[in-house]
């Protein structure tokens, strides 16, 4: 899980499916350990990632290796099939992100990239709304729904850090497709 969770947001997270979870989390009604639990029971699994086509609820959190502003954000991920490239899986995602520790506004992002179907590595583009340039990610799978890697800003090369992103499952009244 990852830490600092910021409070359900409106907007491309409308019928996000942890809301209930926050909620009840920012109410003191469960613990972080309940929070885990029930998060990690609607985790993705994608030991096949050939069949993980469709759209999926995500966490993610960058820290800057210059000074260590961390920024979490939340949104939908959709892998679709590249028809092209059998190997491969596009990314595309809509992200609302969370103001930084050290600075950084709240803002949004989309992501373009690609998912390797055979190593489970990604590489995807952010761009955000509120500042030029583009982010580089770089990842490798960590495990059924986490991915770990590192980033760069395409204007200041220097400016680097890590990042880690975990994808989950709607609930199971929002059928998503599978092949």
């Amino acid at each position: 899980m990852l830490s600092n969770r910021p409070a359900y947001e409106r907007g491309i997270l409308q019928e996000e499916p942890l809301a209930q979870l926050y909620e009840d989390l920012e109410k003191g009604i469960i613990t972080e350990d309940d929070f885990d639990s029930q998060a990690f029971r609607r985790r993705l699994d994608i030991s096949e990632i050939s069949v993980i086509e469709g759209s999926y609820y995500f966490e993610y959190k960058t820290v800057n290796s210059y000074d260590g502003n961390t920024t979490i954000g939340r949104g939908v991920i959709t892998f679709s099939r590249d028809e092209k490239d059998h190997d491969s899986m596009h990314v595309t995602a809509e992200a609302r992100t969370s103001a930084g520790t050290n600075y950084n506004d709240e803002t949004t992002s989309t992501w373009t990239g690609k998912l390797s179907i055979e190593t489970g590595k990604i590489d995807f583009d952010e761009n955000y709304e509120s500042h030029s340039g583009i982010f580089v990610y770089t990842g490798e799978r960590k495990d059924n729904n986490h991915w770990e890697g590192t980033y760069y800003w395409d204007i200041k090369p220097a400016a680097v850090g890590e990042f880690s992103l975990v994808v989950y499952t709607f609930p199971s009244n929002r059928t998503k497709s599978a092949r």
